[in-house]
């Protein structure tokens, strides 16, 4: 019953999740907590707690407890604390051994995969259809971008996928699985959406031809990215025409990152207090030249490293590019048949958070957790063969 219950925990995401993207949270975290309590149950000795992960975690918690103790809207970031503890400590709870091994059946990735190559073509229905469901649902009046987050939320699960199906024989499956993923990346409105998907699979035939090199190739690339908010800023004074040419959502994007690169000059090294970014002002220095944020909301800053730097400080920082770094690391040292696919999956989390998503996002974060179990699975089922 509790691999079963496993199973359906990843069905449930990549079906209903594809067209309710705020779902993939709920999935991840009751799931978790549900697989653990099951599994601790059936065993009836001590809990089955992974205990350098849920140290790590608690280690996190506590920064960002303690930064939050000089923030300056302390309401809203002790609330946002208490919220990250219930999302990262459930989702910790996926990954002792115990509880992955109700995961590792071998109808997991069979069912898995088949519901997503049907969501893949029951999204497409709905959208030929003109989005009855979604009307529905939401009335009327709601806007199609309400299955942006869903369908980002598929394109990053799908790599692990795409490794299983290129694992088997014969490979033709892998390529029509793709074409059929295809499906919802083309018809969002999500311009992050697709460009993740295609660098993830850019990254992987490039980690295919040479891992190590496409993996110091990223470092690069995220040391570059830490310095986005010195080059955002000269680049909207220097080049504020070229801004004007993006389309609506990413001039949007720079105007926030613009500001948002402000702030941080502000409080560089304590930062604002973790979920305090859409508090903050967006007057000083420029807000008289920006178009749409005056007129737009601003929920966060679309984007992980100002979002970690503006609220958490130099602190914040560290702390990110250490997990998205040690991240890197980890899909790389996977077997060689399944780490490009890693390396991939990793670049579109990558993309989507720097340019989407808030960092702190519940259905982000579960979405990132279940793709990291996926590949656990995959390494495990490896290593069957072997022996």
């Amino acid at each position: 019953m509790i691999s079963l219950f496993a199973i359906f925990m990843f069905v449930l995401a990549v079906s209903l999740g594809t067209f309710a993207g705020g779902s993939w949270g709920a999935i991840g975290i009751v799931g978790g907590i549900i697989t653990f309590l099951a599994t601790w149950a059936s065993q009836r000795g001590k809990p089955p707690i992974n205990k350098p992960l849920m140290i790590v975690v608690l280690v996190v918690l506590g920064i960002m407890a303690l930064i939050t103790t000089q923030a300056e809207y302390p309401d809203v970031s002790w609330h946002m604390v208490l919220q990250q503890a219930s999302i990262m400590l459930p989702l910790a709870l996926l990954f002792h051994p115990d509880v992955i091994a109700q995961f590792d059946q071998q109808r997991f990735f069979p069912v898995v995969t088949g519901a997503a190559a049907l969501a893949a073509l029951a999204f497409g229905a709905e959208v030929m259809l003109g989005t009855p469901l979604l009307h529905a649902m939401r009335g009327p009046l709601v806007s199609f971008t309400e299955y942006n987050r869903g369908v980002s939320y598929l394109a990053v699960f799908s790599f692990p996928l795409m490794a299983y199906l290129c694992l088997k024989r014969p490979r033709w499956q892998c390529a029509v699985f793709i074409l059929l993923m295809l499906i919802p990346v083309l018809l969002t409105e999500s311009r992050a959406t697709r460009m993740a998907f295609v660098v993830g699979g850019v990254v992987t035939m490039a980690a295919h031809l040479s891992l190590r090199l496409t993996q110091r190739a990223w470092v690069i690339i995220l040391g570059m990215m830490v310095m986005m908010p010195f080059l955002v800023t000269q680049i909207f004074v220097e080049h504020h025409d070229w801004v004007k040419r993006l389309p609506l959502s990413w001039h949007h994007r720079v105007e926030i990152w613009d500001y948002m690169s402000y702030r941080i000059f502000e409080k560089p090294w304590a930062g604002w207090g973790i979920g305090s970014s859409h508090l903050l002002s967006y007057a000083q220095p420029h807000g008289q030249m920006y178009e749409y944020v005056p007129r737009l909301s601003t929920g966060h800053p679309h984007n992980f490293i100002l979002q970690c730097w503006v609220e958490l400080g130099i602190g914040g920082l560290v702390m990110c590019i250490a997990a998205i770094t040690t991240l890197l690391g980890k899909a790389a040292r996977l077997p060689a048949a399944i780490a490009p696919f890693a390396l991939g999956a990793w670049a579109a989390g990558l993309c989507i958070g720097s340019v989407a998503y808030s960092f702190w996002d519940d259905s982000l974060l579960a979405c990132f957790a279940m793709t990291i179990l996926a590949f656990i699975l995959l390494h495990k089922k490896i290593a069957l063969l072997k022996e």
